[in-house]
């Protein structure tokens, strides 16, 4: 009698409530169910995980079920009980008088038709964050079930497939440093069960599953015939990890770090050094002009905050919602956008018509998961209370005129290099002002040529430009008044508080 296929996790009525309340609004790229049919009708699928939480198994079991995808039968580390509560009997008869290991079993649940989960990492505990002993990489999980997996791919022909899978409970970004928070719950890219559930329930709207490029395990082992064995386990997780973050990075940006320890990184990258040592020569000491680049930086730097992001993503929400009859968002154009997020920088170069243009793109990239831009901005937008508001939310401040001052732009192509190195999407207005008259503008080239500049800088990084048109039936401001040949009002909180009759139209 051949032994039975252990039987896929059923959760109780309770739980399956609310698994159906909950995992249904998470986005899934239909492509992604596409592909996973195809592999499986080619060989086995098994999805890979980046790290060992209970949130992420629970929500791919039900997806796979609700779409009809092969089945989990096993899964690394969460305990077989779970999966096959009848016990282990089906095991016996594969594995005779001796006892099972994790591998025996996922080799098992393989052989017999069924498919797997398996968690390459495992989160820090409170001791691991506080030592620092994962660096901020998690933990080593799942090497002897890769093992498990080389080996059985070796004693077939039909291929392995290795699905990377992750799930954007959040688009908040990493972060760098420990925080208190980061101890007690894990941090926010290694996120315990307890984290993630938070996440998800703040970020419901807008938590998607993303799957990287799969990986032939037959076609692998090919490429490395000489590798030893450790040598593929250790390939075989940096590809997949790799994989992984790179889906990840196209939603929740670079990592988070403190605006003082960014200031402080560039300053003392080599080029800064080199560039401002040379102005010492104007008889002003290394240290003044240090001094002065700090101040600069201040000034300039955008410092974007979550929250913040949040809150004007719901007022934004409900304002377009009042003054507009419809929002048309070219989705071919976000796609390549999509594609194109993930190994290389984004300078956008919207046409401007309106206040609304910075508000109404970054609006649709949160709309779509992909990252914010940071928004190059004139320093008259820097007023109260509109500026703080526009730096936490992404905005960085140059000044329309440089005035002959050579610190200047020393500053800020080091701080537009940093950006591009990180991979954040950078958004600017080629004309540098709104069109009065809904034509575009002829261009203004100055800060453009910093950003090739600083762009041809970064070889490493790839910069891609994305021309965007906005186009509006009626544009919220009036400018009656400038078309009549009257002076252009400077920018202020009075003007701000006037324009808000636009609420009263649609």
């Amino acid at each position: 009698m051949s032994p039975a296929l252990p039987q896929p996790y059923q959760p109780n009525p309770l739980l399956r409530t609310l698994y159906q309340r909950f995992f249904s609004q998470i986005q899934v790229d239909h492509a992604w169910v596409s592909q996973v049919r195809e592999l499986a009708a080619q060989g086995t699928v098994v999805y890979i995980l980046r790290n060992l939480n209970f949130v992420d198994f629970f929500a791919l079991d039900h997806l796979t079920k609700q779409f009809d995808l092969p089945e989990i039968r096993f899964a690394s580390d969460l305990g077989l009980w779970v999966l096959n509560p009848m016990g282990k009997g089906w095991l016996n008869a594969i594995f005779p008088r001796r006892d099972t290991t994790p591998g025996d079993e996922l080799s098992a649940a393989l052989t017999l038709g069924g498919s797997a989960v398996l968690f390459l990492k495992r989160p820090p505990s409170v001791l691991d964050v506080a030592a620092g002993a994962s660096g901020g990489r998690g933990l080593k999980e799942g090497d002897e079930l890769v093992q498990g997996l080389i080996q059985l791919q070796r004693q077939r022909r039909e291929p392995i497939f290795l699905v990377p899978q992750l799930f954007l409970w959040t688009k908040r970004p990493d972060t760098r440093g420990t925080r208190m928070l980061d101890m007690v719950l894990g941090p926010r890219e290694w996120a315990s069960p307890v984290r993630t559930i938070g996440q998800f329930l703040t970020n419901y709207r807008h938590v998607e599953l993303k799957a990287g490029e799969a990986v032939n395990l037959a076609d692998f082992l090919r490429s490395y015939p000489d590798a030893s064995d450790t040598a593929l386990i250790s390939r075989l997780t940096y590809t997949m990890l790799r994989r992984l973050e790179r889906e990840r990075r196209s939603v929740t940006g670079p990592a988070e770090k403190s605006p003082e320890r960014v200031r402080q990184e560039i300053l003392r990258s080599p080029r800064s050094r080199v560039d401002i040592s040379r102005l010492t020569r104007t008889g002003k000491s290394e240290a003044e002009l240090l001094e002065q680049s700090l101040s600069m930086l201040k000034a300039m730097q955008a410092t974007p905050e979550g929250a913040t992001r949040s809150v004007l993503a719901v007022a934004l929400d409900r304002l377009f919602g009042r003054i507009y009859a419809g929002i048309d968002v070219d989705q071919e154009g976000i796609e390549r956008i999509r594609r194109e997020s993930k190994e290389k920088s984004l300078v956008l170069l919207p046409s401007h018509k309106s206040h609304i243009d910075y508000l109404i793109l970054s609006y649709a990239f949160n709309e779509q998961n992909l990252p914010l831009p940071l928004i190059a901005a004139g320093d008259n937008l820097t007023f109260f209370p509109m500026g703080p508001i526009f730096r936490r939310a992404g905005a960085f401040f140059i000044r329309r005129s440089f005035g002959g001052d050579a610190l200047y732009p020393i500053v800020v192509d080091a701080y537009v290099r940093r950006l591009i190195r990180e991979g954040y999407p950078l958004e600017m207005f080629l004309e540098g002002g709104r069109s009065r008259t809904g034509k575009l503008l002829a261009p203004k080239f100055g800060l453009l040529k910093m950003v090739v500049s600083a762009a041809l800088a970064v070889p490493q990084r790839p910069v891609c430009f994305v021309p965007v048109s906005i186009g509006y039936e009626r544009v919220v401001e009036s400018y009656d008044l400038e078309l009549g040949g009257g002076e252009k009002a400077k920018e202020d909180a009075a003007g701000l508080l006037g324009a808000t009759g636009v609420l009263k139209s649609r």
